[in-house]
């Protein structure tokens, strides 16, 4: 059986000992989006990318073109 080390055990009871002080309420990453707010955001992908990964693939990537 494989256990964590004596470290992360401690350190896992450490952050569960604050969690249960403080609350998880504002520790959250991100709040829930305004109802207003559009969201445009994209994520580029040059070609040479696409190229690069259709020959490591060895087949066409979905949703993008060459």
């Amino acid at each position: 059986m494989n256990f964590p080390s004596r470290r992360t055990f401690l350190s896992g009871i450490g952050s569960a000992g604050v969690a249960a002080i403080i609350g998880t309420r504002g520790l959250r990453g991100q709040t829930a989006p305004s109802p207003r707010a559009i969201d445009c955001h994209h994520h580029f992908v040059s070609p040479g990318w696409i190229k690069a990964l259709t020959a490591k693939e060895n087949r066409k990537v979905a949703g993008y073109t060459t």
